[in-house]
């Protein structure tokens, strides 16, 4: 299933994480956010996803470390301010590391 369908799925009753801009793009994706202190969130790219899912072992040392793909959602906090959240996909066995 593509991870574009899967996002529809997330797991029941997951902790979001807030998702705050990242502030030291200099190129490349027009969206970066920051997930945590080691994890960058950004738009889903079926080719990039299909490279990362496939990257052979040998050159993992050599790129990006890959976590597995989030949910992203617009929510309202206590303020009524929009705030994306991310969720972690059901069935998405990545290494995205959701911390309290």
């Amino acid at each position: 299933m593509s991870p574009a369908f899967r996002a529809m799925d997330v797991e029941p009753r997951a902790k979001g994480v807030l998702l705050e801009p990242f502030v030291h793009q200099v190129g490349g994706h027009s969206c970066v956010l920051r997930f945590n202190e080691t994890t960058l969130c950004k738009p889903l790219v079926p080719r990039e996803h299909q490279f990362y899912e496939t990257l052979p072992a040998e050159m993992r040392k050599f790129t990006p470390q890959y976590k597995g793909v989030v949910s992203v959602r617009f929510e309202e906090d206590e303020d009524r301010n929009l705030c994306l959240i991310a969720y972690p996909l059901k069935g998405d066995h990545g290494i995205v590391d959701i911390v309290d």
